[in-house]
């Protein structure tokens, strides 16, 4: 039969389909020139199904048939997985018209074959089914999580919002050719993160209390202390990760995005009573389908090979010196803070000697391994992702700047540090910063400090 020709079990050829989509030509995303191809110049795939397109057809035929013929059939009793409590007639109605949209663009590559001349193509096909796989991505986890209806079974809600980001995250690798991908993917990461690490550092209350985007009911001063160290280094990564290595570091944007998810999943289903969990739910279904692209981008080679090289530096006054010492210095703090934070920092330290001068509670307790993820993923940067060694050391160099500031703000201002503990740590920042500085400066390192 003809209509047979558009269903199709093979998977999108991994190699990415120029003509199709966007080439680019400079590693720096700030003068990245962008081509397009010619205005109506297609591949010789473009019409081709795919297990993707023909899973679209099948899912969406199921959904918009079931809600022309019986929408009751979504709370019926009989139905074990039933989205509602019950449907008025009105609401059917509102179904029975968003089944005939959904069944009118499953028919969008039939049309040639039903009508003949021009249908729609499948990579078009992919597309629009990019922006409905969108949509209704962001309606199940506003829904689903944030604002559940009277009417609903939410947990149906909940599911079907991680089927939806699922399938988001399917569709997003197939819409674009894998350069494009890594590209849109690399930027959305720097947009969500640095939004979060600005506000951290500028306006952490954003976060908290009756904001609209509250993560936490409250904060207490450790909670603004180490949620600004969290920002810190979320711009450090990010902004200045994006700027020097363009999509280079898409890898370490993946691994820390898997990390993150399981933070993110701590919160939403085993948090205490300081989180607000609807909003760490919403987290939890954004993050899926980045996770779901960044692996699958690793998995086709995308993003280049994985390498693990941490060779001992000729000792000296030289960046891979520099880099080397860093990962020993913050590797304690990473696996300590992962351990127990106030067994080994709090006033529970059994040495009496603490960094901490109160205890710290869920939200601090989050900030600092979310802290210690963020550092472990950065001081990877030149061994296990193939950074630039000297890249590296100019963000340690912004980091231990900052953390500096902060620390002697807080020993100033609060009393929440233990002075005969931190100020030596400062000293150390300080001299780590200095020390940076002048390696990465023009004169030595050869490259611009910016």
């Amino acid at each position: 039969m003809p209509l047979l020709k558009k269903i199709s079990f093979r998977q999108k050829p991994a190699k990415p389909v120029p003509a199709a989509g966007i080439t680019t030509t400079n590693e720096n995303v700030f003068t990245r020139e962008v081509k397009y191809a010619a205005p109506g110049e297609t591949a010789s795939d473009d019409d081709e199904a795919t297990l993707f397109t023909t899973f679209m057809v099948i899912y969406y035929t199921f959904f918009g048939l079931v809600m022309i013929t019986y929408p009751q059939a979504f709370a019926a009793s009989w139905n074990p997985l039933p989205y509602w409590v019950s449907l008025t007639e009105p609401t059917c109605f509102a179904f029975r018209l968003g089944g005939a949209a959904m069944l009118t663009l499953v028919l969008g590559p039939f049309l040639d074959d039903i009508f003949g001349g021009v249908g729609v193509v499948m990579k078009a096909f992919t597309r629009q089914m990019l922006l409905l796989n969108l949509l209704i991505f962001v309606l199940f986890i506003y829904y689903g999580f944030y604002a559940p209806m009277d009417t609903q079974v939410t947990m149906m809600f909940q599911a079907q919002a991680i089927v939806c980001a699922l399938v988001l995250g399917w569709n997003i690798v197939e819409a674009m050719a894998l350069e494009t991908v890594v590209s849109y993917y690399c930027l959305f990461n720097v947009m969500e993160y640095s939004f979060f690490g600005i506000f951290l550092v500028a306006y952490p209350q954003l976060f908290s209390g009756e904001s609209l985007i509250a993560y936490w009911t409250e904060y207490d001063a450790l909670g603004l202390l180490t949620g600004m160290g969290l920002g810190v280094s979320l711009i450090c990564f990010f902004i200045l990760g994006y700027y020097y290595y363009g999509d280079s570091f898409c890898k370490s944007v993946t691994i820390l995005n898997t990390l993150n998810l399981v933070l993110f999943i701590m919160c939403a289903y085993f948090g205490g009573s300081m989180s607000v969990d609807k909003m760490w739910e919403v987290q939890v279904g954004v993050t899926v389908p980045l996770v779901f692209v960044g692996l699958y981008l690793e998995a086709v080679g995308a993003t280049g090979p994985w390498s693990f090289s941490m060779p001992c530096p000729a000792w000296g006054m030289n960046i891979e010196t520099f880099n080397f010492v860093n990962f020993f210095w913050f590797l304690p703090f990473v696996l300590g803070f992962y351990y127990d934070p106030n067994l080994l920092f709090g006033p529970a330290n059994p040495l009496g000697f603490p960094m901490f001068l109160i205890d710290f509670n869920e939200v601090s307790l989050w900030f600092v391994r979310a802290w210690v993820t963020n550092m472990l993923v950065i001081i990877l940067g030149p061994y296990l992702f193939g950074l630039s060694p000297i890249k590296i050391a100019k963000q340690f160099v912004f980091l231990y700047f900052f953390y500096t500031c902060m620390f002697v703000y807080f020993l100033f201002t609060s009393t929440l540090l233990n002075t005969i503990i931190v100020a030596p740590i400062t000293a150390f920042n300080f001299l780590f910063f200095a020390w940076g500085l002048y390696l990465v400066l023009p004169a030595q390192s050869g490259e611009p400090l910016l």
